[in-house]
């Protein structure tokens, strides 16, 4: 189970060694997020990408393995309608930047 990590750690690229994956990368994502349920290619044309396995290796799985992130369909993650919105958590590292 990974450990929250705080927003300076994110800001900084710097958290604990149990979450190496949790990056100023997904707060970006968390941050794109803020608008509201996003696709994966609404989200990727927000942040100007195009790298499908890299989004989801660098964006996406950190993000919900932090569970800062989740989907609208957990059962189905392949879903046509699949959407991606912030979690209470999400919510909260963001509340906390200055």
């Amino acid at each position: 189970m990974a450990l929250p990590v705080n927003i300076q750690q994110l800001e900084a690229g710097t958290t604990p060694q149990v979450t190496p994956q949790a990056t100023p990368k997904p707060l970006e994502l968390l941050r794109v997020l803020k608008q509201g349920p996003k696709t994966r290619s609404e989200m990727m044309e927000s942040m100007n990408l195009t790298d499908v396995m890299n989004f989801f290796k660098n964006y996406i799985s950190p993000a919900l393995e932090a569970k800062y992130i989740a989907m609208q369909y957990p059962d189905s993650p392949k879903h046509p309608n699949q959407k991606y919105y912030l979690t209470d958590l999400g919510k909260s590292l963001l509340g906390h930047q200055s």
